[in-house]
């Protein structure tokens, strides 16, 4: 091998290699920031805790006013239910549950005994489509405690506009969930007092909600039964981009809420501009790619009646290639190793810019592994060009 290499070294140009490496390490950089982005960014855009969370919209019939005025209820009926969930854009469809019985519920807000009460009513959608994440949230029957999410929106209304004009205390988050709620339910001849727990907040659902188990249970307690008629449909969109989406729903004369297209449009806009950084990188680093297949190459040319004599003599074809790809394997581990540091300096400046707006906006580092990948599909290409011309020789 020592011999192989002081015959073959010659002719080797550092510059062309150094200049080699330098395009290739600006190519990785662009390539491993441009992921690590995405992985640090993209939950923000998915999950239920995300900041977008998933595409969902909220769809209803329109209110006729000669159904109004009869005092009937615009429902979806299990065809149109199912109608519904054939589409190819639709992923799933959930259907709201309304209560049928009487709700009472007063909150306690000072320490003086003054309290607001208010009639209310309740929804409940199946679990999955709830955006609140909650051990609490389910029901046994029998029990006296009632999980509750509320729309955020609702705790808006009171903080600036309700408690403001009354000279209210403003209420956060954690400590309305702290306030228990004392819930009176009554029908079919019946009435029992629940406590209510808040148990989060619905950037979604602009409704009151509780457990799906616990709507069963009331609706045959205290009302007229489960039958009580869909009004309301959640849908979560797989194409909320298509443009059948509108198309089919107002053609169906349906009224639709959410925020599904907006979400998607966020996601499809982050997708194209982490793409698009990712393609220039990989685009450089192909280009070096290509720099370093020419150099190696050229130093074939230039040593070709050494390796052809090496050759005729009883060397191997994967002998002689062997200080080669030594060479290649050591060019592109040196322009990894360099690259990888720059990417996680480009990361912990963004995370920095990007901290005030979201507090969870860093991930798992991932970078090491897109390094892994492409140093050793580099090396490969680069030995399999190499050994190609090796064997051109011998032949």
């Amino acid at each position: 091998m020592k011999l192989l290499w002081k015959l073959l070294r010659h002719h080797i140009s550092i510059a062309r290699f150094a200049g080699f490496s330098l395009a290739s390490i600006i190519g990785l950089v662009i390539v491993f920031a441009s992921i690590q982005f995405y992985c640090d960014v993209a939950p923000l855009f998915s999950g239920k805790d995300s900041l977008a969370g998933k595409e969902f919209i909220v769809i209803s019939k329109d209110v006729d006013t000669f159904r109004s005025l009869s005092d009937g209820v615009e429902s979806f009926c299990r065809q149109e239910i199912d109608e519904i969930r054939a589409q190819d854009f639709v992923s799933d469809v959930g259907c709201f549950t309304a209560s049928s019985f009487e709700v009472y519920a007063r909150i306690g807000l000072r320490a003086d005994g003054l309290a607001m009460s208010t009639d209310l009513f309740f929804e409940s959608v199946p679990d999955k489509f709830v955006d609140v994440e909650s051990s609490r949230w389910e029901y046994t029957p029998g029990s006296r405690m009632i999980p509750i999410v509320l729309p955020r929106n609702y705790l808006d209304l009171y903080n600036f506009g309700f408690a403001q004009a009354r000279n209210l205390p403003q209420l956060s988050e954690e400590l309305i969930s702290m306030l228990g709620i004392n819930v009176e339910i009554s029908g079919n001849g019946k009435e029992d007092a629940y406590q209510g727990v808040i148990v989060g907040f619905s950037d979604r659902l602009n409704t009151i909600l509780v457990p799906e188990s616990f709507m069963e249970y009331a609706n045959k307690e205290y009302g007229k039964g489960n039958d009580t008629g869909v009004s309301r449909l959640i849908v979560e969109l797989d194409k909320p981009a298509d443009e059948r989406v509108a198309a089919y729903f107002s053609g169906k004369g349906y009224s639709v809420s959410g925020n599904g297209d907006a979400n998607s449009k966020m996601k499809f806009f982050l997708c194209v501009a982490v793409g698009a950084v990712a393609f220039v990188g990989l685009v450089i680093t192909l280009l070096a790619f290509y720099i370093l297949v020419l150099s190696i190459y050229l130093l074939i040319e230039k040593n070709i009646e050494k390796l052809r004599n090496l050759l005729l003599i009883g060397y191997s074809p994967m002998a002689v290639s062997v200080p080669y790809i030594v060479l290649v394997c050591m060019v592109n581990l040196i322009s990894v190793v360099l690259a990888v540091p720059v990417a996680f300096l480009l990361r912990s400046i963004y995370i920095g810019l990007l901290a005030p707006l979201f507090t969870d906006v860093a991930g798992e580092a991932v970078v090491w592994i897109p390094a892994v990948i492409l140093f050793v599909l580099l090396t490969l290409m680069n030995s399999a060009v190499i050994l190609c011309k090796i064997y051109r020789i011998r032949a």
